[in-house]
């Protein structure tokens, strides 16, 4: 019987040069999602000088982004599994490349809310599928250390999107857009002509495998709790970036993208030595390695007074670097789990952590910015109690799920 673990690893007709291709394609979108979506950061303030609004009136695009973005990702890994991992890829890219276009061209704030809503519905198509076409040929001891590639690739994103957006920002935002509209395009060709994994493997009709396998996932204990986490990682980890990156506003930008560069590497470092010390410590260690630098970053954005102080960058700048190791385990560890629980419908679970995770990111504005009108402490003191929330959820995560492989 033929099942949905096909659809990305190479067969008998697909030579594994075909697959690598794939997956060196794959890992290029999966960092230019973070680096788009980020690079807005730091080019908030040119942003609202263009559109005369107030820099967090120009934060709502991330939520615009993030919503669309979350909500197509819990049914794109399923389709994916029936219908094949590059059409839905190509349908997602192009998607995205017409919202580009749209953002390049926007005349109002409004405008361009609407474009970045659209390049979520787009890019939803594309997020959890790389992570499943990633996945799909390689053996189950091997998924760590391709998690970690991805969380090294998404920290590091998160930093290099912001740096750059902070040096072409001099030439107008739209350039940053620009660019990265080149670059997709170049991916979508490069896709196009790799030769594809067969395409659909199902005989039953797509609509019934896709409610079928999500049904079969959401109804498990184990699937619900990795959500969970995830969801709390979005609106912890995430909301610390962004949130300091909105405290610092009115700081230069090149200055704002260098300091998020910086912690997308420490990230990077962090999830490429994931699956090392996973092998010698257990997933525990990372575990806690990835919780501990979370709440110090945090506690220490808490006391540093005015992010904006030039007296205080030293101590922003060596809590977000702290930040960037969380950033770097604990998405990473928690997407590891899922690629190993349901080998069969790796999309379903990639989807449905992805989508969970982006909803905790989406909230991230609407629920701390009312906060954020007491002050920038407040806003991470209620990041604080999340991530309280986040470690309860890991520990039972730990009790309860299997062990990934590392051999």
């Amino acid at each position: 019987m033929n099942n949905s673990r096909n659809h990305g690893a190479p067969t008998a007709n697909q030579p594994q040069e075909n697959y690598k291709a794939l997956e060196i394609i794959a890992y290029t979108l999966f960092a230019i999602g973070p680096m788009v979506g980020n690079g807005v950061l730091v080019m908030l303030d040119a942003m609202a000088s263009d559109f005369n609004v107030n820099p967090t009136d120009v934060m709502l695009a991330i939520t615009a982004f993030m919503i669309p973005f979350a909500v197509v990702q819990l049914f794109s890994g399923a389709i994916s599994d029936t219908k094949g991992r590059v059409p839905v890829l190509t349908f997602g890219i192009f998607v995205y490349l017409i919202a580009m276009l749209l953002e390049i061209f926007s005349t109002s704030l409004s405008m361009f809310i609407l474009a970045s809503a659209i390049s979520g519905f787009g890019f939803g198509f594309v997020n959890p599928v790389l992570v499943a076409l990633i996945t799909d040929g390689c053996s189950p001891s091997s998924i760590p250390k391709r998690m970690g590639i991805v969380g090294a690739l998404a920290a590091m994103s998160v930093g290099l999107g912001p740096a750059i957006a902070g040096q072409l920002v001099v030439f107008g935002w739209q350039m940053f857009y620009a660019v990265f509209l080149v670059l997709s395009l170049l991916c979508l060709a490069l896709l196009r002509l790799v030769k594809r994994p067969v395409s659909k493997q199902s005989g039953r009709p797509a609509i019934g495998d896709l409610i079928s396998n999500l049904s079969l996932e959401l109804k498990r204990p184990v699937v619900l709790l990795l959500m969970l986490c995830i969801f709390a990682v979005g609106l912890s980890y995430s909301a610390t970036i962004q949130w300091t990156s909105r405290g610092m506003a009115g700081v230069d930008e090149g200055t704002i993208g260098l300091l998020l560069l910086l912690t997308g590497i420490v990230g990077g470092v962090a999830g490429v030595s994931m699956s090392r010390i996973m092998g010698l410590r257990g997933i525990g260690t990372v575990i806690a390695l990835g919780l501990i630098s979370l709440f110090t970053a945090v506690v220490i954005l808490l006391f540093a007074g005015d992010l904006a102080s030039p007296a205080n960058l030293p101590l922003v700048a060596a809590a977000l670097l702290i930040a960037g190791w969380a950033g770097g385990t604990l998405s990473p560890v928690l997407m590891t789990y899922s690629q190993i629980l349901s080998p069969e419908r790796r999309g379903v679970l990639a989807g449905a952590l992805t989508s969970s995770m982006f909803i905790g990111n989406a909230l991230n504005v609407p629920i701390y910015s009312s906060i954020f009108a007491f002050g920038i402490q407040w806003v991470y003191t209620a990041i604080l109690v999340v991530a309280v929330a986040l470690s309860i959820l890991m520990m039972m995560l730990y009790r309860t799920a299997p062990r990934p492989s590392t051999g």
